[in-house]
């Protein structure tokens, strides 16, 4: 419970399918997720926070004839259109939020076909060139050190490094849902989809917001 008497809880927020039209070409079956969540915390401060899928230094393969892929989750076709395999994708890579607050306000997801090739280079060049601001110029970025020091950057400047490594992708999809009741029963996942409004292809994201008690 808060000062004012509102209930803290804590909402975990998942991504449970996305799914794209069957027509779409190979050369743009392959994805990337930036999601922001708006939310008010335990003192009623509005507050964003943004996480990028599956991670900065990869994406989701979907192309036909990449099964073999570490990253393949192509899944089956249904009603004329692919989903994600989420099993391949799996409960790590799909959990987007956890945070603590009173209530949610918005969440809005965009998704990317991902520039294949100079994913890898556009990463470290901007890492190197982040961390050259600090105390320590960064002389080597390799995909396992991502982690952290994204975590230990600000709001705003997480968000302009997503923004850096997704400027030559293409955005396929953009989408946001208001949370207008917060009427989350506890311990009882509330799903919800997002689809695109016409055009030559068409996508689908479903998530779940599930909410906690805390009690401290």
């Amino acid at each position: 419970m808060t000062p004012d008497g509102q209930v803290q809880s804590q909402f975990e927020v998942a991504l449970e399918g996305f799914r794209f039209s069957k027509g779409l070409p190979n050369r743009k079956s392959n994805f990337r997720f930036i999601v922001g969540l708006r939310f008010f915390d335990k003192d009623s401060n509005f507050n964003t926070a943004h996480a990028i899928l599956p991670g900065l230094d990869t994406y989701w393969e979907c192309a036909k004839g990449e099964g073999g892929h570490p990253i393949y989750v192509r899944g089956p076709v249904e009603d004329g259109y692919v989903n994600f395999d989420m099993e391949a994708v799996g409960k790590w890579d799909s959990l987007i939020f956890v945070v603590k607050g009173i209530g949610l306000h918005s969440i809005q997801f965009k998704v990317f076909d991902v520039n294949r090739p100079d994913i890898l280079e556009e990463l470290k060049g901007f890492m190197r060139g982040l961390f050259a601001m600090g105390a320590k110029a960064a002389t080597e970025v390799t995909p396992p050190t991502l982690a952290f020091p994204m975590q230990g950057l600000s709001e705003d400047l997480r968000l302009a490094v997503m923004n850096k490594i997704t400027s030559k992708d293409d955005l396929l999809f953009r989408k946001y849902r208001l949370f207008d009741d917060n009427n989350f029963m506890v311990g009882k996942p509330e799903e919800y989809v997002l689809f695109s409004n016409g055009g030559k292809h068409n996508y689908e994201v479903t998530f779940t917001v599930t909410r906690k008690e805390v009690f401290n």
